[in-house]
């Protein structure tokens, strides 16, 4: 016999007095269906600074709420993620929108502890007619989809989907980062890349209730979900297109050796900023990597220096030999752009190294403090 499981229900809210009490009863029905699965369960709304008494609403109808002290959907989900007294946690938005009498498919996707991420898909489930936008249902999200597939062989029917279930210690593990709606994509590909177990389960999607527009914007939180995706990707997304782009500058450089050079030194500064994202996602434990680890090791920002210093030096020796002939003065103002390029770029990136934060990391301290040390920082 599997043993139950502690589950919590978490809601993200920005002015919902419309549809929370809906939402939340909503939510007790789900978790009273879930019967003996469940050891303990709880509702916690993450409010991210509502005006309209959503608050209030949300605690009368027997709701724990947190107050969210960054703004966005990804933040809201964190914060309420982070003060859950749970092992497991699946959200869901106050709109109405997901049909939350259906939680007992992802508690039994997850009863026996083999998955970390649960996701309800839309796509593969049912829509209702008018609960999602033609573009986002017939563009927007199968696009995501197929840019995900094709950088981290992650297969998703829905990386947009709302309501998903994740084990809560797994997420912790994940360094999240993203405040706003790519948040969403932000928590497959980081699951992807730590190779976390993953299911789906079928869902309903029925149309918004609040009467009034969504927070999601179509083309800005869009284009955030791409450049989320491609950030994560650097090798695919920054460093094989440099390579691709060096090697046509280099064999055409005979006979155009100012095009060439321009796209060689182009091509090296999408290297140094593929360079610096792997730093990142290595710091922050996202994607460690051998090789940016000892740069790391090598004392990055001096022998950064003496690369730079070296390349300077060999542009301005090329120029003073070769400087009156066409090849060399493209030359030796390659190697002056990239000796100045990796200068900038070590200096930029010792200092992110030295000062990596992230706001909502404070999530986790500030959930501590509330719950007695219940989470640790």
């Amino acid at each position: 016999m599997r043993d139950p499981m502690r589950l919590a229900v978490v809601i993200p809210c920005l002015n919902e007095a419309r549809t929370i009490a809906a939402v939340i009863a909503e939510a007790k029905q789900g978790l009273l269906a879930c019967g003996a699965a469940l050891e303990s369960s709880e509702i916690v709304v993450a409010d991210n600074g509502s005006t309209d008494g959503s608050q209030a609403l949300a605690s009368a109808a027997g709701a724990r709420v947190v107050a969210v002290p960054v703004r966005g959907y990804g933040a809201a989900l964190h914060w309420g993620m982070a003060h859950a007294d749970a092992d497991f946690v699946i959200f869901g938005d106050a709109d109405m929108s997901y049909d939350f009498t259906l939680l007992p498919r992802f508690v039994e996707a997850s009863r026996d502890r083999t998955y970390d991420l649960v996701l309800g898909t839309r796509l593969g489930g049912e829509i209702q007619p008018g609960a999602m936008p033609f573009l986002n249902r017939h563009l927007g999200t199968p696009v995501l989809n197929l840019v995900i597939r094709a950088c981290f062989g992650f297969r998703t029917t829905d990386c947009n989907s709302g309501m998903r279930l994740v084990r809560r210690d797994f997420y912790r593990s994940l360094n999240m980062r993203c405040p706003g709606m790519e948040w969403a994509s932000e928590l497959l590909i980081k699951t992807a890349v730590r190779h976390g177990s993953y299911r789906e389960v079928p869902i309903r999607l029925r149309p918004d209730q609040r009467g009034r527009p969504p927070h999601m914007r179509r083309w800005r939180d869009g284009w955030r979900h791409l450049k989320s995706i491609a950030m994560l990707a650097p090798n695919r997304v920054l460093l094989l297109p440099a390579a691709l782009l060096a090697a046509g500058s280099v064999l055409a450089w005979h006979d155009r050796p100012g095009l060439a050079a321009t796209g060689v030194t182009f091509a090296y500064l999408i290297v140094l900023m593929g360079l610096g994202i792997k730093l990142l996602l290595h710091l922050d434990g996202v994607r460690p990597s051998k090789v940016v680890g000892a740069m790391v090791r090598l004392r990055m920002a001096e022998t950064g220096v003496v690369v730079s210093l070296a390349l300077l030096g060999a542009s301005a020796a090329l120029f003073a030999g070769f400087g009156s002939l066409a090849w060399g003065e493209s030359a030796a103002a390659l190697l002056a752009m990239a000796g100045g390029a990796t200068l900038l770029e070590v200096l930029f990136l010792e200092t992110v190294r030295t000062h990596l934060v992230s706001d909502l990391q404070a999530a986790w301290t500030d959930a501590g403090a509330a719950t007695g040390d219940r989470v640790r920082a």
